[in-house]
């Protein structure tokens, strides 16, 4: 009769003598354990997807560092292994890249060659009673591992807040709050929660990431370099991190060298959020429409794609590319389901035909956007406006509250009409923020920066055309 065993440890180990001693040492397991080794990198993922494994132990030293870093980064990126702990069996002393590592990549963890006849047993059993018996945080923790390895945002959010809401002075909350904030643009948040973790945290790379983020906001580019060369140095072949050097090089223009570390980085890890988003931008910019949508497709929520397209369109626009602009609008409701952010796309459709001279595209535009949602209220007194304007135009109504044009359309004749942007999360809003567009002006003169400037300002009555 075959027993089923309730656990599975994964054990990736090359030397043959220290196998020896492992077994050896985990004898006292063996009874509800099934203890698979592997010799191989390359066969550790397959099987631990295959097996559902409860753990996974790496005999450290007698792998590259920098190999190492890649399949931790896959184990942490795969929904089964994503919150699956990891023990690290050292046969000496941990230098600083092995610190830095095990903090990276949460290992759960380290345990010492020289006293494994003691320790090895009692930490794997201790651990499985605490998967067993996981506590709140260990659980929110998982929670946030399986959420991100899924790009499942909305339970990535609520595990994140819930985490830092139950506890708010622990490292991981901290660490996973103010990622939280720089992904909604809280910025002054996200800085004033690192601070608090800064000094006790200054060797672990996971902080240093944020922290080039944040640098990277305030287009301190040459720090940010340097913080992602050191951080390379202590935990090497990092898919995220090459994708923030990508942003670098993006942020000097240098397209062809941000383009190879983006690809670099998917090389690395082929799900890597934050370099295929970097990288869908830079095609945006570059015209490469459904390359850019390929990769977003995948790795982004309908409003952030619907997002990027649209701040793109919006650019083009206010350069005088007109068809690019247009293609963009398309691509933005291409992916967009929700009738409030179609609106949104349509309104500046009207916008851009508006500027052109274009009245009747234009009502066309504005009248897709009413349909879309009907309490869109900048919709609504544009199609009121070109109606009275154009007695010719059909006549349509679906609000009950009557609009005076003369009295409430004074931004349609602005020289510089705002259009619409895409929040991406309500929570930006509930916490103060507003909309706006999300684009770095690198030349404080240069085109991108008189669009921020444009877009900045709000149209008033003074605004009109002479």
């Amino acid at each position: 009769m075959v027993t089923t065993k309730s656990h599975c440890l994964l054990v990736l180990c090359e030397n043959e003598s220290t196998w020896k001693a492992l077994s050896t040492a985990l004898e006292s397991c063996a009874s509800d354990t099934e203890i698979l080794r592997t010799m191989k990198l390359d066969a550790l993922l397959p099987l631990a997807e295959q097996k559902k494994t409860n753990a996974i132990l790496i005999d450290w030293n007698a792998y590259p560092a920098e190999e190492l870093a890649v399949l931790l980064q896959r184990i942490r990126a795969k929904t089964v292994t994503a919150s699956c702990p990891i023990l690290c069996l050292l046969t000496c002393p941990p230098d600083v890249q092995t610190v830095a590592m095990t903090a990276e990549y949460s290992i759960h963890s380290i345990i010492y060659f020289s006293s494994i006849e003691n320790s090895l047993s009692p930490t794997i059993k201790k651990l499985f009673q605490e998967k067993s018996h996981s506590g709140q945080m260990q659980s929110l923790l998982a929670r946030i591992a399986r959420a991100h390895a899924q790009n499942a945002i909305g339970e990535l959010d609520s595990s994140v807040l819930d985490l830092h809401s139950l506890f708010p002075k622990e490292t991981a909350a901290q660490i996973e709050y103010a990622n939280y904030c720089i992904r909604y643009g809280i910025w002054e948040k996200a800085k004033t929660t690192l601070g608090k973790i800064s000094e006790k945290e200054s060797k672990n790379p996971r902080v240093i990431n944020l922290k080039i983020r944040i640098l990277l906001k305030e287009r301190r580019y040459e720090e940010a370099s340097r913080l992602i060369g050191q951080a390379q140095l202590m935990s090497p072949n990092n898919a995220s991190r090459l994708s923030l050097l990508g942003d670098v090089f993006a942020a000097k223009g240098k397209k062809d060298e941000a383009r190879e570390k983006y690809q670099s980085a998917l090389t690395i890890v082929d799900n890597c959020r934050d370099a295929k988003r970097s990288l869908a931008q830079l095609d945006i910019s570059e015209g490469m429409l459904k390359e850019a949508l390929s990769l977003l497709r995948d790795s982004s929520t309908q409003e952030e794609m619907g997002s990027f397209f649209n701040d793109a369109a919006i650019i083009a626009q206010h350069e005088g590319r007109n068809t690019d602009a247009h293609s963009l609008y398309s691509s933005a409701l291409s992916v967009l389901a929700k009738p409030v952010l179609r609106a949104r796309i349509y309104f500046n459709v009207g916008l851009a035909y508006h500027k052109s001279g274009d009245t009747a595209a234009a009502l066309r535009e504005f009248q897709l956007a009413q349909s879309e949602d009907p309490s869109f209220e900048r919709a609504q007194v544009a199609v009121a406006w070109f109606q009275s304007s154009n007695n010719s135009a059909p006549k349509t109504t679906t609000s009950s509250t009557t609009i005076a044009p003369e009295a409430d359309a004074t931004w349609l004749t602005s020289e510089n009409i705002m259009e619409e942007t895409l929040s991406l999360d309500t929570k930006a809003t509930l916490a103060g923020l507003q909309p706006q567009i999300r684009v770095d002006f690198d030349d404080e003169d240069g085109p991108l920066a008189k669009l921020g400037a444009t877009l900045a300002k709000k149209p008033t009555a003074t605004d009109k055309k002479d």
